[in-house]
C-alpha cells in the first residue's frame, strides 16, 4: 500500500475529519447571538421581538409583545444570570419611562415604573455589566450623566454614581464575558468621542474615548457587544452596522433588517456567563458527537483491516 493511501486511511485523518464536523455543528448552533425589538407598535398594539442575522442583518420575528398605549421601545439588554431580557419603554408625549422585563420562555413582558430614583429624572441606557448586574444611565434631558445599578423590578440599588467627566450617555454596551462598560451617544459626544469606555465605574471611575468615527445622529438607536467576537454592533433603525473602535474608527454596514417598523434596541446573548445551550443546540451537539464517534469507529476498523491484510 502506498504512503498516500496509508495516510488517507489512518485514524489521524479520520479524527481530524470528525473534529471539523463537530466544530461545524457546534459553531453553527451558537451563531446569531443578536436579539432586538421593534420601536413602535403595529395596528394591534404589539411590537416584535426578533432574531438578527449577524452576517446579513436580516431580522426574523420570534414572538410579539403587547406594549402599553403611548409607549415606544428603546434600549434592550440581556442578563445571563437569569436568562431574561430587560429594556426601557418611552412615552415621548409625557416624558415618562418604564422598566420592562421580557421572558423569552413565556414570551411575555412586564412593564414596571422605576423606583427609588429622584423625581423627574429620565432613563436612557441599560446594560448588564459582569460583576455588577444591570446598570442604567439616568439624569436630566441631554445629560444622563449618572450611573446606577438597578434591580430586577426597576428599583434603584445605591449608590448612584455621578459621572461629571461625561457629557451624556444615551446608550450603554458591555461584553458580558467581562468587558468594560461603554457609553454611546452620537448627538452629545464627550471630547469628540461618541463611544467612551468606563474603567471601574462604581469604584474609581475613569473615562477613555474609544470611537470618534462616522455616526448617524438621527438613526443610531442602540448598541450591543457580541461576547463571542467582541464586535460593537449598532442598530441604525432600518439596518445593522458595526463600529471598528480606535484606532480604526470606521463604521461598516452589515445589511438591512428588512423590517418596516425598524429595530430600536438590540442585545447580545449566548455569552460565557450563561453558556446553557437550548434543547435544539443540545440536539445538534449530541448529533455531532454521535457522528464523530461513528466515523472514528469506521476509520479505525478499516485501518485495522488494512494492516491485517498487509501482514
Amino acid at each position: 500500500m502506498s504512503a498516500r493511501n496509508r495516510l488517507l486511511r489512518s485514524p489521524f485523518v479520520g479524527a481530524c475529519f470528525c473534529i471539523v464536523v463537530l466544530l461545524f455543528f457546534v459553531g453553527t448552533s451558537f451563531a446569531d447571538t443578536l436579539r432586538g425589538w421593534t420601536r413602535i407598535p403595529d395596528g394591534s398594539g404589539m411590537i416584535d421581538f426578533v432574531s438578527i442575522n449577524e452576517t446579513t442583518g436580516q431580522a426574523t420575528s420570534l414572538f410579539q409583545l403587547p406594549i402599553p398605549s403611548g409607549y415606544e421601545a428603546a434600549t434592550l439588554t440581556y442578563n445571563p444570570l437569569d436568562g431574561q431580557f430587560y429594556g426601557i419603554l418611552h412615552d415621548n408625549a409625557n416624558g415618562t419611562q418604564l422598566f420592562a422585563t421580557i421572558n423569552p420562555v413565556s414570551q411575555s413582558m412586564t412593564p414596571l415604573p422605576f423606583t427609588g430614583f429622584p423625581v423627574g429624572e429620565i432613563f436612557e441606557g441599560l446594560e448588564y455589566l459582569q460583576g455588577v448586574g444591570l446598570v442604567v444611565s439616568h439624569g436630566t434631558t441631554n445629560a444622563t450623566t449618572k450611573l446606577s445599578e438597578v434591580g430586577p423590578t426597576g428599583n434603584l440599588i445605591p449608590p448612584s454614581m455621578p459621572m461629571p467627566t461625561i457629557v451624556d450617555q444615551d446608550r450603554l454596551a458591555a461584553n458580558a464575558c467581562g468587558g468594560k462598560l461603554h457609553a454611546f451617544d452620537t448627538n452629545h459626544p464627550t471630547a469628540g468621542f461618541t463611544v467612551n469606555e468606563w474603567t471601574d465605574p462604581f469604584g474609581s471611575p475613569s473615562l477613555t474615548g474609544v470611537y470618534n468615527g462616522p455616526v448617524d445622529t438621527n438613526n443610531d438607536y442602540d448598541a450591543a457587544i457580541d461576547p463571542l467576537t467582541n464586535t460593537f454592533y449598532v442598530t441604525r433603525y432600518l439596518s445593522l452596522w458595526y463600529y471598528n473602535l480606535s484606532p480604526a474608527n470606521t463604521a461598516v454596514m452589515v445589511g438591512n433588517f428588512n423590517y418596516p417598523n425598524g429595530i430600536a434596541g438590540i442585545a447580545a446573548v449566548n455569552d460565557c456567563a450563561a453558556a446553557i445551550p437550548t434543547l435544539t443546540e443540545w440536539g445538534m451537539i449530541i448529533f455531532a458527537l454521535l457522528l464523530a464517534g461513528w466515523m472514528s469507529f469506521v476509520v479505525v476498523k478499516r485501518w485495522r483491516r488494512s494492516h491485517a491484510m498487509a501482514a
